[in-house]
């Protein structure tokens, strides 16, 4: 395998909607942007079953006459005015009318609202697609839309079983205006002007804020209603920065990815093929490695541009460190399969591997003479081992040794290789903030805390922050088998 392509990709902002039409090619179904409102003439207009309506919708604003809505937006295009007479002033007219593409559920997908979908994930990864690419668009842009029906049912039967009023567990207008401005601030776009740009593309605006809707209240959902039991202890938390700081002292990859799901392309030859195709983008550098990870990754980082952080080789697919081990910062991957997909990795940098940490030490001490008796050391060590439990961090080592009539020093940042054997031993097994049990020297027994350790040149994080991470990375796995479920138990009707 062939283990770079031989160019460095080249980075670009988001470009959402910034031409007329991302596609141009293809007619029908597939003609994404510039089509995405023209009418269709396959079939009538479809709007959400007696029972589906009743259950709400996200879509508050009232049905138009015109072609019908759904909890995804509209359903069909708007009518366009034509005059009816030769003299007389238009008047609104339906060219044509749309039929269902897929119900979910009873709740109908209409190709009207796939064709503004896979105009959005479109024009979200910069990219103009080409024909061999939009089928893969349809049925990632299809999914999408799937799951936004599930989750918004789910959302609504939440509501009914718990006996809340209509629309409690729905994402406010004002939340809806909040995630768009932040979209419109990567585009440097006011809102109104970000708007404006997609409905000129072809986007309906009331299908964007209904499908921004869906997924900001099932965000809100699996944070308040899982949010409190997820629980990351302090021995955990400690337990990663102890990986993480085992990890630097091997060769360190700051990496970029993008993995192409088996199942969401169909099967591994289609995921291959996929990936190829990014490949080629990237070679012709008609996209930016994040916008296509954007676009095509099934991994958690696409939502940062694929960016997966600073890795081990123990991190990484075995596959994956292989190749990277031979490849140059700046360079691309060509597609590496693995058992449930295909990867393209990004090296973005490099670094070796540490041998030793930088520490940030304080003490406590007592001082004892090397000959003194064991009466005085006994109680020397009693004092330090009553102190220990009292002192919570670094910050407040200094009050509470002060306070017991101790002596304390800030010892600085060290090298542990430079440290005696005593306090390099007791430090090793330390996390920040945590303090040692008493260390016997010539001069007397120390308490020693652990302020901040920085392996390899680079600042370990913080507990807090690891305790953070891995909350959102918790979360994220509750929301994806959440979802899972709702996909095997919904009843999904493909009608054509």
């Amino acid at each position: 395998m062939t283990s770079t392509v031989g160019f460095r990709p080249t980075a670009s902002k988001m470009m959402v909607g910034l031409a007329l039409a991302v596609v141009g090619a293809g007619t029908g179904l597939f003609a994404v942007a510039a089509m995405a409102q023209q009418p269709a003439t396959i079939g009538p207009t479809f709007s959400p079953t007696p029972a589906a309506r009743s259950a709400g919708g996200l879509l508050s604003a009232p049905s138009q006459p015109a072609g019908g809505s759904s909890l995804l937006g509209p359903s069909s295009p708007p009518p366009v005015l034509r005059p009816t007479a030769p003299d007389g002033p238009p008047q609104p007219v339906i060219l044509a009318r749309e039929q269902p593409l897929v119900v979910v559920d009873d709740e109908p997908i209409s190709t009207y609202q796939l064709r503004q979908r896979m105009s959005w994930d479109a024009m979200s990864s910069g990219h103009r697609p080409t024909d061999a690419e939009l089928p893969q668009l349809q049925r990632q842009s299809l999914r999408s839309l799937i799951d936004l029906v599930l989750e918004d049912h789910y959302i609504r039967r939440q509501e009914i079983e718990r006996k809340m009023k209509p629309g409690t567990l729905v994402a406010s207008d004002q939340d809806v205006d909040d995630y768009l401005t932040s979209i419109a601030r990567q585009n440097q776009d006011t809102l109104p002007e970000f708007m404006q740009t997609l409905e000129s593309a072809g986007l309906s605006p009331r299908t964007v804020r209904a499908q921004a809707r869906i997924e900001i209240s099932w965000q809100n959902w699996i944070n308040g209603f899982y949010g409190n039991k997820v629980r990351i202890s302090d021995e955990e938390a400690n337990n990663y920065i102890r990986d993480l700081e085992a990890v630097a002292r091997k060769p360190q990859y700051h990496v970029g990815e993008i993995f192409v799901d088996n199942q969401h392309a169909g099967d591994q030859q289609r995921a291959v093929a996929i990936a190829q195709s990014i490949v080629t983008q990237l070679q012709q550098r008609s996209s930016s490695f994040e916008q296509l990870a954007f676009q095509y990754s099934s991994l958690p980082s696409a939502a940062t541009g694929g960016d997966a952080g600073w890795l081990g080789p123990d991190q990484l697919p075995e596959q994956v460190a292989t190749v990277i081990e031979q490849l140059r910062p700046g360079y691309v991957t060509q597609p590496i399969p693995v058992q449930n997909g295909v990867y393209v990795v990004l090296l973005k940098e490099e670094k070796a591997g540490s041998t030793s940490s930088m520490v940030s030490l304080k003490q406590v001490a007592v001082m004892l003479p090397a000959n003194a008796d064991a009466a005085a050391t006994q109680a020397a060590q009693t004092k330090l081992l009553a102190l220990k439990p009292q002192i919570k961090n670094c910050d407040t080592i200094e009050a509470t040794a002060r306070a017991a009539g101790l002596q304390v020093g800030d010892l600085g940042l060290a090298d542990t290789k430079d440290l005696s054997p005593a306090f390099r031993t007791a430090v090793e097994s330390l996390q920040p903030n945590q303090v040692s049990d008493p260390i016997r020297t010539d001069v007397g027994l120390h308490l020693v805390a652990l302020c901040s350790r920085t392996a390899s040149g680079v600042d370990l994080p913080t507990l807090e922050e690891v305790k953070r991470q891995l909350y959102n990375i918790r979360l994220g796995g509750i929301a994806t088998r959440e979802l899972r479920n709702l996909r095997s138990s919904a009843t999904i009707k493909d009608l054509q």
